[in-house]
């Protein structure tokens, strides 16, 4: 029973550095998305000389489309990141929950014993 408790406190602690790990990815992605976001917005602004500038219009539409598809790919890519953490989050909660129940009927075992 002692070694079945150091194993879960063993898989709680990676798990637990896991979804800190995760946490950071998750941060620094969103960060990435905010800049995206941000310079998707300087081009947008930079739609008003399109007027002046007709021969790069092209090029111009090019470009957004691009950055248009990039934030939906990094959109879906952060959801997606989300989604797993939350699973894992689920899943930590889940062993931290058999691992006090496991400790818990070790517990009451010891009692009995003596």
């Amino acid at each position: 029973m002692e070694k079945f408790k150091e194993m879960c406190k063993k898989e709680f602690k990676e798990l637990t550095s896991k979804n800190s790990a995760l946490e950071y990815q998750l941060s620094e992605i969103q960060k990435s998305n905010m800049q995206i976001k941000s310079n998707l917005g300087t081009l947008r602004d930079a739609h008003d000389f399109k007027e002046e500038r007709p021969q790069y219009a092209q090029d111009f539409q090019n470009v957004m489309q691009f950055l248009d598809s990039q934030e939906n790919k990094w959109t879906a890519r952060i959801q997606a990141l989300h989604q797993e953490h939350e699973k894992e989050k689920d899943q930590v909660r889940l062993r931290n929950h058999l691992y006090v129940h496991c400790s818990i009927i070790y517990n009451s075992q010891d009692m009995q014993a003596t």
